[in-house]
């Protein structure tokens, strides 16, 4: 493996490999006074709990901070956007939102 142009491979696979387990092992959210901080890897998000708008269940494919597809979409304020997370607990994680903004729509949970 480390003969000739193999070096090349490593150099880039290494790294990779790093960023992928980390991203596996360090993805997390968490609701800490009126934020909820969204982690996956060396990536972290903070949204503001009272712009956040809406949760509902998706399955959406896109790259998220989630590590399946079942998914809670959220919408906030902030830039209209929306982050797609896969909390443990999902009625948990909702009524630790809920306590800080009561406001939250929750749509289409099962």
């Amino acid at each position: 493996m480390f003969t000739g142009r193999d070096y090349i491979t490593l150099v880039f696979t290494v790294p990779l490999a790093f960023f992928m387990i980390w991203g596996w092992f360090k993805t997390g959210y968490e609701v800490k006074d009126d934020l909820l901080i969204i982690y996956s890897g060396p990536l972290k998000k903070k949204v503001l709990l009272k712009e956040i708008k809406s949760v509902k269940q998706t399955k959406n494919p896109l790259a998220a901070y989630a590590l399946s597809l079942d998914r809670l979409e959220i919408v906030y304020i902030s830039d209209y956007s929306m982050a797609l997370i896969s909390p443990k607990n999902w009625g948990n994680f909702i009524t630790a939102l809920k306590r800080v903004n009561p406001k939250i729509e929750v749509v289409d949970l099962q």
